[in-house]
Order: structure tokens, then C-alpha cells, then sequence
């Protein structure tokens, strides 16, 4: 598919690991020595199975009637999650950042659904790698996955004319680890969730705190940090927290996710990834085309 005249998701780009590998200079006798220190961590679960039935949820949400005293966190999040995703119409934007081995890497991100059509933008930038990837979906079952290069203030890229990759639908899934039209990445469930509260602040919002089995939760996403980044072998989790609002309604307003994670690129590093999400249900933004930038703040 071209994207030159017309024409989802959180995407933590880990590539900035390898050249800082590369940059300490590490041999290939010690980096096949590392490689073997510690076992890979095993995600080898069924991310269905994991998960929660979201109509018997949706059923109970819908005879609440409003009053959601006897809801968990966890469950008003998922009401939230699972409204936003039944829209036709929405976007969300994303910005911040990872840090590893003393470098910060930035990270900007729009994700759009205009009627059947998906769209997402990915741009990372350190002082030593910059990464940018556009994903598009206006078929059901085709996505196309664009580079960019000669990114400007972090923000901006030249898109390539043509795709550097072709998915199905189920390709992409298997690939990236869920689909353009599932708005998060995470498993958030009654079996991953280690512990969620909530408050309702001065306007009414519901402001969710929860933190999520390291191991579980992260099932889809480290197959994108994965592919996205070239990685040998599965990053392991030590930390996932997040910070939801809601309104009134549980329609979704934002999301803040704190991170710690290990990946192996020529040797073993650690980050600390810090990531805001804006959400716009029921709001309408044009996909871009190749030639069209995305407007961040």
C-alpha cells in the first residue's frame, strides 16, 4: 500500500542498547560468555489465557449503573480500556523517555484509529542512536511498517517511499505481540495484577495506581521490544507501575508508566523507562501521509 497521498501504542525503542554495547568496546569472547551467564527469562504463557472476560466486565459495568464502589482498579481501568477500543474515532500521543548505562533517549508517539483505518508513529532519539517507525493499517488484514531518517528535534522524520516490511494481520500480531486496533500492550487481569487502589480527585476523576507482575504482564510487549530492537533474547522485568486518570464516565484521559528492565545487546544493561500516554476518544484526527508530519507539543 502507498502512503504518499492519503494515509496503534507505546512503543519503548531498546535499540539504543546496542550502541552503547558497541561503544564500550566489548569482545566477542566476553559477549558470548555473558550471553550464557543467565538463563532467558521465559514468557511462554498464553496472553489469552492470562486475561480477564471482558464481557462478563463490560455486563457488570453496564448494571453498575454509575456507582462503582464495588469495583477494583484494575477492573475500572479495563472498563476504560475496553471503551476507548469500541470507539471508531480516537488517538493518543505519547511522549517520554528511557534511561540506560548514563544516556537518556527521548521518545515521541501518535497513535490514531479513523474509522477501520490504524495508524502509529514511533520516533526515539539519544545522542547515540535515532530510531523512527510508522505502521499503517487501512486494510484488514495488510500493515506496512515505514522507516524514517534525518529526524529533526526529536519529533520529525523523512519517511521512506516505500514499506520496509509487509504484515497480515496475524503476522503482525505474532510479530509485534498485539494488534494495531488493541490500544495497550500490557496484560491487566486478575492474575497480573499484584496490587491496584484508587482515588477520586477534586473533579471527579479516578485516579488508578496498580503495579503488575513483572513477568505476565509484559508477555506482548517484549515480543515488540524484541523485534523492534533486534534483541537476541527477551528483556526481563523487574518493575511495571502505572498511573491511570479516568473521568466521571471511565473514559480514558491518561496513562503514566514507570519501567526497570535488563536487555542483552553485547553484554547485560539495565533501564529505567518513564512513559506518558494522552488519550482523545471520540475524537477525529486524519491519518497521515508519508509527506505529513505529526504535531507534537
Amino acid at each position: 500500500m502507498k502512503k504518499l497521498s492519503q494515509k496503534t501504542n507505546h512503543i519503548i525503542v531498546t535499540s539504543v542498547i546496542c550502541s552503547l554495547a558497541l561503544a564500550t568496546g566489548a569482545g566477542l569472547g566476553l559477549f558470548f560468555g555473558m550471553k550464557y551467564l543467565k538463563p532467558e527469562q521465559n514468557y511462554n504463557f498464553s496472553a489469552e489465557a492470562l486475561e480477564d472476560d471482558s464481557s462478563l466486565l463490560m455486563k457488570k459495568y453496564e448494571n453498575a449503573k454509575g456507582d462503582y464502589a464495588n469495583f477494583k482498579g484494575y477492573e475500572l481501568v479495563n472498563i476504560s480500556l475496553n471503551k476507548y477500543d469500541q470507539t471508531t474515532n480516537h488517538y493518543c500521543k505519547t511522549d517520554g523517555y528511557v534511561e540506560a548505562t548514563g544516556v537518556t533517549q527521548t521518545i515521541k508517539g501518535t497513535t490514531i484509529r479513523n474509522e477501520n483505518s490504524y495508524f502509529n508513529e514511533s520516533i526515539s532519539v539519544s545522542a547515540l542512536v535515532q530510531v523512527a517507525k510508522r505502521f499503517y493499517q487501512d486494510t484488514a488484514d495488510e500493515i506496512d511498517v515505514y522507516a524514517g531518517s534525518s529526524i529533526k528535534n526529536g519529533s520529525t522524520a523523512k519517511w521512506d517511499a516505500n514499506p520496509e516490511k509487509e504484515f497480515t494481520a496475524s503476522e503482525y500480531e505474532e510479530a509485534y505481540g498485539k494488534q494495531l486496533s488493541r490500544s495497550s500492550i500490557y496484560v491487566i487481569s486478575s492474575k497480573t495484577v499484584l496490587n491496584s487502589s484508587y482515588t477520586i480527585d477534586e473533579n471527579n476523576n479516578y485516579i488508578v495506581e496498580m503495579s503488575l507482575d513483572p513477568t505476565l504482564s509484559v508477555i506482548r510487549y517484549v515480543k515488540q521490544m524484541k523485534e523492534l530492537s533486534g534483541l537476541e533474547r527477551y528483556p526481563t522485568f523487574s518493575l511495571v507501575e502505572m498511573t491511570f486518570t479516568l473521568d466521571e464516565n471511565l473514559n480514558l484521559i491518561s496513562r503514566q508508566v514507570h519501567e526497570q528492565y535488563e536487555v542483552f545487546k553485547l553484554g547485560f544493561h539495565q533501564s529505567d523507562s518513564y512513559i506518558n500516554d494522552y488519550y482523545y476518544p471520540d475524537a477525529t484526527l486524519s491519518i497521515p501521509d508519508l509527506l505529513t508530519d505529526c504535531t507534537y507539543e
